[in-house]
């Protein structure tokens, strides 16, 4: 899951899996990690 700001919080809060960003380069670059056709 991608995530920031409040989702952020959460994901880290309940343990789940995520993948913080800031950018939209930021997600560009872990969905190319998810192999995530862009």
């Amino acid at each position: 899951m991608l995530a920031r700001d409040f989702l952020l919080e959460k994901c880290q809060e309940l343990d789940l899996p995520h993948a913080p960003f800031a950018t939209f380069f930021d997600v560009m670059d872990a969905l190319q990690r998810m192999e995530v056709i862009v």
